[in-house]
């Protein structure tokens, strides 16, 4: 059999170790100006990665010759076998539920583990590790061409405006994520509050555990001692009693949101990267009395400035590092300097990491 891989990402490597594994002929490429030379017609499968777009030329060219078109979560839930999958989606919060639930099942005496958009690529998981249960936290663009039931429960976390420069409306964005549904066994735990209250993410976490086999006093203390993942609302550091928070994840206008909502003022806040089509106006009401001034670095900086002006005091900075400058000099006592971009990173960095 022979198969082509879209994309030569973490995801895409992983793919491609996969298929081999499967005694599959493989070709793996970035798709781009050389990929004119690509014939589809000579393969028999052909595996996306979650960043190549359905606008992609080679994408479209394989749905119009009716070519298996799937994606590497796909590619993973077809070659299984017995392992047991939780499924977790959302537009927020989603890694730090599948580390909280992976570590409420591992403290249970399960052989968990956690893969998926939370870096450790599923079919990597499949092909290297030792787990048999595997908490799979799912983004959008994974969803999108995976089918096959396997999932034993899954939840959608919350369903907020994002990566609309990828989808054509919020609409299809939904559609997207509501894919989860899809992919839970006949009889499997389904869950998904659609008021989208992510504070919630501790009682999903625990509904999980509980339905997985997991007891109650072992969740309960996991939730007393369990750590934010890095990246999420995590303390850096405190400088003349100035308290710095790195919430690079927060790659969306809802979780910077839900950051300024979790922390004190005075906040001065840094965002700003690569824009997805959202609209930085739901910013002024969370802000008010809170957030005392904005730094703007990247891409998206005037779309932000336009939405935000009169609001909030803004400072346009070329960069992360300009804008610490300025915000050291406008920080007051006990205020906290925030990075909390709302965009993704992709404009001046490799990820949000």
């Amino acid at each position: 059999m022979k198969s082509l891989v879209l994309g030569i990402g973490v995801s895409g490597q992983s793919a491609k170790s996969f298929l081999k594994e499967l005694n599959h002929e493989v070709v793996a490429v970035e798709t781009g100006p050389d990929d004119e030379s690509i014939d589809l017609s000579l393969f028999d499968l052909i595996v996306t990665s979650p960043g190549i777009p359905p606008t992609n030329r080679l994408y479209k060219q394989a749905l119009h010759l009716q070519k298996p078109l799937i994606s590497e979560i796909e590619l993973g839930l077809r070659h299984c076998g017995e392992k047991t999958l939780i499924g977790i989606t959302g537009s927020n919060g989603k890694t730090t539920t599948t580390l909280l639930l992976t570590e409420m099942l591992k403290n249970s005496g399960f052989k968990a583990a956690a893969a998926g958009n939370i870096g450790r690529p599923f079919t990597q998981e499949l092909l290297e590790g030792e787990s048999d249960l595997i908490v799979v936290e799912l983004s959008s663009f994974q969803l999108e061409r995976s089918f096959t039931r396997k999932f034993h429960s899954g939840c959608i976390l919350n369903i907020t405006p994002d990566h609309l420069d990828r989808y054509q409306n919020f609409a299809a964005y939904c559609d997207a994520k509501l894919r989860l549904r899809e992919l839970i066994v006949e009889g499997g735990l389904f869950l998904f509050d659609e008021r989208g209250d992510i504070e919630k993410n501790a009682i999903v976490a625990k509904s999980l555990a509980l339905n997985a086999g997991a007891d109650i006093e072992t969740i309960e203390k996991t939730l007393i001692h369990f750590k934010r993942p890095p990246h999420r609302l995590e303390e850096v550091g405190r400088f003349n009693d100035l308290t710095f928070i790195n919430d690079s994840k927060a790659t969306n206008i809802e979780a910077t949101i839900n950051a300024v909502k979790a922390l004190k003022g005075p906040i001065h806040l840094i965002c700003g990267g690569t824009d997805k089509g959202g609209d930085y106006r739901a910013w002024i009401e969370p802000f008010k009395e809170k957030v005392e001034a904005v730094y703007l670095i990247g891409a998206a900086a005037e779309k932000i400035e336009r939405a935000l002006s009169g609001a909030v005091a803004l400072h346009r900075c070329e960069n992360m590092e300009r804008a610490v400058e300025e915000a050291m000099k406008n920080m007051s006592y006990e205020s906290t300097l925030l990075l909390s971009p709302g965009c993704s990173s992709y404009d001046q960095y490799r990820n949000y990491e």
